[in-house]
C-alpha cells in the first residue's frame, strides 16, 4: 500500500474509528485519540513495508485497546479521587430515549458494549466484528444476545411501549 492509498483509505476510516469509540467510551476527545493514534500506528507499519490484511481490522483493534487502556488509567484516577469525598449532586432532569440508550450501552460489560456498538452502530457483521475484537462468532452472537437482553431490560421500565428494533 503506498501513501495515497492509504492517505485515501485513512480518512474515511478515521470518522468509523472516532464513532466507534466514542460510542463505546463516551468521550468525544478520548475517541478522537484513539482513532488518530490507530491511524498513525498504522501508517508507521506501513510505511516500514508491512502488509496489513485488513487496514479497517487492525486499526479498529488498535483503536479499541488504546481506548481500554486510557478507560482504565482514567477509572484508577477515578478511584483514587472517590476517595477523597463524595461527589457532587447533579441536578435531576427530564431524559429522553436516546440519553437513556446511551448510558445503557455505556452501563454493559465491556466485551457487550463493543460488540453493540460496532453491529449497530458500524453496521458490521458478526464474522468482521470477531476479527475486531479477537474472538469466534459465536462468542460475538453470544455477546449480542445477553446485550439485547440487559438493554430491553434496563429500558422497558423506563420507556415502556417503546419497542425495541434489531
Amino acid at each position: 500500500m503506498d501513501a495515497r492509498s492509504f492517505a485515501n483509505e485513512a480518512v474515511g476510516l478515521h470518522d468509523r474509528l472516532a464513532r466507534a469509540v466514542f460510542a463505546i467510551c463516551g468521550d468525544a476527545s478520548l475517541a478522537e485519540d484513539s482513532a488518530q493514534e490507530a491511524l498513525v500506528r498504522a501508517w508507521e507499519r506501513v510505511d516500514a513495508g508491512e502488509e496489513l490484511a485488513s487496514l479497517e481490522a487492525w486499526s479498529m483493534t488498535v483503536s479499541l485497546n488504546w481506548c481500554r487502556q486510557q478507560l482504565r488509567r482514567r477509572g484508577a484516577e477515578r478511584r483514587a479521587l472517590h476517595r477523597v469525598g463524595p461527589p457532587v449532586p447533579e441536578e435531576l432532569e427530564a431524559r429522553t430515549l436516546a440519553e437513556d440508550v446511551t448510558e445503557a450501552v455505556l452501563a454493559l460489560p465491556r466485551r457487550q458494549r463493543e460488540v453493540v456498538v460496532l453491529h449497530y452502530l458500524l453496521d458490521l457483521g458478526v464474522d468482521s466484528i470477531a476479527e475486531i475484537v479477537g474472538s469466534s462468532s459465536g462468542a460475538v452472537r453470544n455477546a449480542l444476545f445477553h446485550a439485547r437482553s440487559a438493554l430491553s431490560a434496563r429500558l422497558a421500565p423506563a420507556h415502556p411501549g417503546q419497542e425495541a428494533s434489531r
